[in-house]
């Protein structure tokens, strides 16, 4: 017998003109995945990710940016997922026996760069960093229409660096980085203003971050 579409996990039962037979057990229809949500939307190495979506209950591999995550299912709406050594940013995603989903925004791995899938950009650009306010990590967006070396500095309001998010070279289009609210010596910093000043070549932005408890 196939399944059809749209039948749902339950027992199965055969009919014929002397009556019906029903098994004892359930027969499980597996539905694809479906990715809703997941926190934190950032973290090193060893961070455990808690993924909200449906049809988790089969998950047979989960991977953040195309690496083997560890994950332990609890329910078929929630899994967690363990960021191994060797994963860089990029979207998770779950599979199934039934098929897979990827989650449409990125985990970023601190430390390291996604860069986003699209037309590239036509001009530098800085965006404000969300959340703002925040108070343990914040995530900034930023364009790039060529490659190009880039820094990424917080300062505080007297102008002392506090953080380098970033000193490189980066290829053209959309980029994002996350602040741990720590400096440079891996010290959580003080509630306040912070600046975030972006440099490349011919293009400087500023931003203000509003780091709370």
């Amino acid at each position: 017998a196939n399944v059809p579409v749209g039948a749902t996990t339950g027992p199965i039962s055969v009919q014929n003109p002397a009556g019906t037979g029903t098994s004892a057990t359930a027969f499980t229809v597996f539905v694809a995945p479906a990715i809703v949500s997941f926190t934190p939307p950032n973290g090193p190495i060893g961070t455990e990710i808690t993924v909200r979506g449906t049809g988790f209950t089969a998950a047979s591999a989960v991977r953040v940016n195309g690496t083997v995550a560890t994950f332990t299912v609890d329910s078929d709406t929630l899994l967690r997922a363990t960021v191994l050594a060797g994963t860089t940013s990029g979207p998770i995603s779950v599979e199934n026996p039934a098929g897979s989903d990827t989650s449409a925004t990125s985990f970023i791995v601190d430390g390291t760069v996604a860069v986003g899938d699209h037309t590239l950009p036509v001009a530098f650009a800085l965006r404000q960093n969300f959340p703002n306010p925040f108070s343990g990590r914040t995530t900034i967006h930023f364009e790039l229409p060529r490659a190009v070396k880039v820094r990424m500095t917080v300062y505080d309001l007297v102008g002392r660096s506090i953080r380098t998010l970033m000193d490189g070279e980066l290829s053209a289009g959309t980029h994002q980085l996350s602040w741990d609210a720590r400096d440079n010596s891996g010290n959580s910093v003080s509630s306040g203003v912070y600046l975030l000043k972006f440099e490349a070549p011919g293009f400087t932005s500023t931003r203000r971050l509003l780091r709370t408890r």
